[in-house]
């Protein structure tokens, strides 16, 4: 006997109520390892950028010699990968976001520098989304659930926050004002787009309406001092990043008229966040100074939310696969069934990806529910 479609959306709601209840006491989780072989020579380093909802995990990885270089990464369910080409064979690059439909954002190598690039079904061959333009360079970060993708590039030797997508092409963001440079990272279903930009002042997180309209997030520390850089944004409106605060850089939220201070853990100084769920749900690191490039050795990966604080995600791991960790180092990203995917340090000291799934998975308590749910009206 099969149950309505409506009795199964209750049923979700109900399953993600107990699973966010539980959250909130004891967070348990399942941890994969992503390391990475390469023509049966490991990989130097590997990274999971996003999540896609079906359990498909992005990123990048380091080659051994002889091309010592990132590498796309697509990582599938069934425990296989493959790589995404660059436009010049064996050259780097770099997958930063999926869609559901599967949509592929990043940047790869071409001449004379990075481009912008989509990659879509299994051939792993890039597009370039940003061709008719004379840049420096360019590079896409978001998408959402229509393909809609976010980035920058630099017409002109100016750097400028797009729109794009397979219909309409690319669209350059209204520059905010003053703004020397402009940045996209993230775009919501509504088409927000959340970034940031070179202002006069010091840099500024900036968020775009659905019509492109450009907005100043201030930092913690107020508007006129500091700088503050925005991340990804959810279903809400709600932004992430990190900003300065009078105790020194800290993720941030801004959520409606609020900025909330997210703060530290584990003794360090600085914080920066990474990625926000439609729960609310928060991902990033804490480290001893903030560093671009992932590989502070202090960075610890964070899971916040609003009841529980910032938590270290490796504690929050089931302890037998937490034996395998040294660390976790950053937490990129957070799906809205609480899938984590980062990188961290095994016990064995190597920089692998990593993709974290909760116990239980959230789908398996709506099948659980499900079915008894069903068993009982069958009863009747």
């Amino acid at each position: 006997m099969r149950c309505a479609l409506d009795q199964v959306g209750k049923l979700l709601a109900v399953a993600l109520t107990a699973w966010a209840s539980s959250a909130e006491a004891e967070i348990l989780y399942n941890i994969r390892d992503l390391g990475l072989e390469f023509s049966g020579a490991e990989a130097r380093r590997s990274y999971a950028r996003a999540v896609a909802p079906n359990g498909v995990v992005v990123g990048h990885g380091a080659y051994a010699a002889p091309i010592n270089a990132e590498q796309g990464i697509v990582w599938n369910t069934d425990g296989t990968w493959r790589r995404l080409e660059s436009f010049i064979p064996n050259r780097a690059a770099y997958a930063y976001d999926i869609s559901p439909s599967g949509l592929i954002v990043g940047r790869a190598i071409d001449t004379p520098g990075y481009r912008a690039a989509v990659w879509t079904g299994t051939s792993g061959v890039p597009t370039n989304i940003t061709p008719d333009l004379t840049v420096a360079s360019s590079e896409a970060w978001g998408v959402n659930a229509s393909d809609v993708v976010v980035g920058h590039t630099a017409p002109d030797g100016v750097f400028r926050a797009f729109r794009w997508d397979a219909d309409e092409g690319l669209s350059l963001l209204a520059m905010p004002a003053g703004a020397g440079a402009a940045y996209g990272r993230d775009i919501n279903d509504l088409g927000v787009v959340a970034g940031y930009a070179s202002l006069p002042i010091g840099q500024r997180a900036i968020v775009w309406d659905a019509a492109g309209i450009p907005k100043v997030l201030d930092p913690l520390i107020g508007p006129d001092a500091g700088r503050s850089l925005a991340r990804r944004i959810n279903n809400a409106g709600w932004v992430v990043g990190e900003s300065s605060a009078a105790e020194g850089v800290r993720a941030t939220l801004w959520r409606e008229d609020t900025v909330l201070n997210l703060g530290t853990i584990l003794g360090r100084n600085a914080s920066a966040a990474f990625d926000i769920n439609d729960a609310g749900q928060v991902v990033g690191y804490s480290a001893n100074g903030l560093n671009d490039d992932n590989l502070n050795v202090s960075s610890r990966a964070f899971l916040w939310s609003e009841s529980t604080g910032m938590q270290y995600l490796l504690d929050l791991v089931e302890p037998s696969q937490a034996a395998q960790w040294a660390n976790l180092r950053n937490a990129f990203s957070i799906g809205n069934d609480g899938t984590i995917t980062g990188f961290g340090q095994t016990a064995d000291g190597k920089i692998h990806a990593f993709v974290m799934t909760l116990i239980p998975e959230p789908a398996a308590l709506v099948l659980l529910l499900g079915a008894a749910l069903c068993r009982a009206r069958h009863a009747r």
